[in-house]
């Protein structure tokens, strides 16, 4: 049931950016803009924070 909670675990990532958009690691190649990265088990999200909007940019396996 690993691949189940990986599954739940992607869909609530979004939810908690929400409270904490601040909460993934800044990725400075992409200054001035403020993208981020969170690791969501072996899944890396990019997303970029513009002003009140997050936008999901990337989500892809990194293992």
């Amino acid at each position: 049931m690993a691949a189940a909670r990986t599954v739940q675990s992607l869909f609530q990532a979004p939810t908690s950016l929400l409270s904490h958009p601040r909460i993934g690691e800044r990725v400075e190649e992409f200054e001035p803009r403020d993208v981020r990265r969170l690791l969501v088990g072996p899944y890396e999200m990019r997303y970029e924070i513009q002003t009140s909007t997050l936008y999901i940019l990337r989500l892809w396996h990194v293992r």
